[in-house]
């Protein structure tokens, strides 16, 4: 059942769909997979959001489109 989903992904990508959508279909593949139960995924994103160093890369990029104007 992995080989069929890998092989959908790849002809998603051949066929020229969008990256994002791709990468979005592939993550909800992979989730339905796996035996993670929803709760403790969200748990863990909320966990990751939270440092502080993540919360940096926006700025920056915000700060670096500031400037350039």
């Amino acid at each position: 059942m992995e080989l069929l989903a890998f092989l959908g992904v790849i002809l998603l990508a051949i066929i020229g769909t969008p990256l994002f959508i791709i990468m979005g279909l592939a993550a909800l593949v992979a989730f339905g997979f796996s035996d993670v139960e929803s709760s403790a995924v969200a748990v863990e994103i909320y966990r990751i959001s939270s440092a502080p160093t993540l919360l940096t890369i926006p700025l920056f990029t915000f700060a670096g489109y500031m400037m350039a104007e």
